[in-house]
């Protein structure tokens, strides 16, 4: 029988004095014993009615063995997906490290203090109403490797990424980050490990995998560069298709001590980064900052201003997430207020400017709010955990909450051009151009077919505007581009028979 997790508190909702409303979607998802700390981490799968939060510190016949839950949207409240996947390590910490593929039936979970802390990841399939491990579990080399401290996984679940924290290979404590692909049994290596520099780096800090697989972002928040110890800096690499070469050059903090790098994203296409920097002071001491990123001409370019924390010892980037088409961020204070309330920003990016669209506080002091973040690849559905969250009568210590929420659709921060989109060649062999796209932004386009079933999907730009046709064979197919609510469609005949 499926539980359904909720709190006596009232739906509320929430309107901001910016550009954007968003809604309350389903009631707080919140945890019942003392210090279960749901919400430690929290993912989203593409279209935000799917979610999965990891639980690191929970105790199901082992101390602080951890566990993982997933939550669907169903007739307006969300209900628990399946059974809980519990650790079965003492002080294996399951759940501190999770992601969801796009569909949100493939989850990849860390547990980076199994077996003495070499760490194990595990992958799981959603089938006939359960949680079933889909190939081998990933562990460890040595004791203290702390494999899983970190984990991605790519758009359909067949490549993910994990980190090896401390690492001793080439120097004591570098870090490392794996790559694995799913060949239908088993996870094999894919290319070489991407290792940290110096000793002492720990290198895959925080991770994140673009939608193809084939771009991986890699933090080293404890990195020396040329600006000072612990100033931290970020590495993209690309998959060549016989190994993963560096992206563009390293993106490096500005300050020492400033943990550049603490979190990251990356778009669906691997083009846009955002970063997090808990420690920056450039405003107030530990304020925080956070950056983005584009890769243009083959560099890594900020894009926008830089944003800051409001006050001192805010901790401004202590996580962050993008949307897929690299449009729409979100970033979290979790110690925001003198009383650690917690706040999260979302904010546009729109061309060369960063603009606040909403902010949302925690509801009490040291709920710690914006603990974690996500937000769906459509950008609609963002997700926010507060693991001090005591219950609204203080009842619980420590019982956490998994807030989400949905932009509503009559709210949109931005128009659409005018002018207005075109497609061709029509009827088409090997792929179409979408033209007239508004230079600003990123669009979804999607192939569906003549049923409405959705075949397949990708990420077009005014540089990046040619779509390969679907090869299910001649027919009619539906092209579907879109950018937030806005979309138009296109009937598309595939196939050389439709030419003659």
């Amino acid at each position: 029988m499926k539980k359904i997790f909720i709190i006596s508190a009232i739906l509320f909702l929430i309107t901001q004095s910016f550009s954007q409303t968003w809604e309350q979607k389903g009631l707080d998802i919140t945890g019942s014993e003392t210090y279960e700390q749901m919400g430690f981490t929290t993912a989203l799968n593409e279209t935000g009615d799917i979610m999965v939060s990891g639980r690191p510190y929970t105790d199901f016949g082992y101390s602080d063995g951890g566990s993982v839950m997933v939550f669907q949207y169903l007739l307006n409240q969300w209900v628990q997906l399946g059974q809980t996947i519990h650790g079965n390590y003492t002080y294996g910490y399951l759940g501190y490290s999770i992601d969801i593929n796009a569909l949100g039936n493939i989850i990849v979970a860390g547990a980076y203090g199994n077996n003495n802390a070499r760490g194990e990841v595990k992958v799981y399939q959603y089938n006939n109403g359960q949680w079933e491990q889909m190939g081998q579990t990933l562990s460890g080399s040595y004791d203290s490797d702390e494999l899983g401290y970190a984990v991605s996984i790519n758009e359909d679940g067949t490549t993910i990424a994990l980190s090896v924290a401390q690492e001793n290979t080439s120097e004591i404590l570098v870090g490392a980050v794996y790559i694995y692909e799913f060949d239908g049994a088993t996870w094999n290596q894919k290319g070489n490990k991407i290792t940290g520099v110096n000793a002492y780096d720990r290198s895959g800090n925080d991770i994140s995998i673009n939608g193809s697989g084939d771009v991986i972002i890699i933090a080293t928040k404890g990195a020396e560069t040329s600006n000072g110890n612990n100033s931290g800096n970020v590495k993209a690499f690309e998959w060549s298709g016989e190994a993963w070469v560096q992206k563009g050059t390293d993106i490096i903090g500005v300050h020492t001590g400033e943990y550049f790098g603490y979190s990251v994203d990356v778009d669906n296409l691997g083009e846009t980064i955002v970063v997090g920097t808990v420690r920056n002071g450039q405003q107030y001491t530990d304020a925080g900052r956070v950056a983005v990123y584009k890769y243009i001409n083959d560099n890594w370019i900020q894009v926008g201003q830089n944003l800051y924390g409001d006050y001192a010892n805010d901790f401004f980037g202590h996580d962050v997430a993008i949307s897929g088409d690299g449009n729409r961020i979100i970033c979290s204070s979790d110690y925001y207020s003198q009383a650690d309330n917690g706040k999260v920003s979302v904010f546009e990016i729109n061309q060369d400017t960063i603009i606040l669209s909403a902010e949302f506080i925690g509801d009490n002091s040291s709920d710690l709010f914006g603990t974690s973040v996500a937000i769906s690849q459509n950008g609609n559905t963002i997700s926010v955990g507060a693991v001090d969250y005591d219950g609204p009568q203080n009842e619980i210590t420590s019982m956490g909450l998994v807030r989400v929420m949905e932009l509503n659709q009559t709210s949109i921060p931005f128009e659409p051009s005018n002018q207005k989109i075109s497609c061709y060649p029509n009827p088409a062999i090997q792929y179409v151009v979408i033209e007239n796209l508004d230079a600003k932004y990123n669009y979804l386009a999607e192939w569906f077919d003549v049923s409405g079933r959705k075949i397949s999907q990708t990420y077009v730009s005014c540089s990046n505007n040619k779509i390969t046709v679907p090869s299910l064979g001649d027919s009619m197919y539906l092209l579907k581009v879109s950018r937030g609510f806005y979309s138009q469609e296109f009937k598309v005949i595939v196939g050389s028979k439709a030419l003659k």
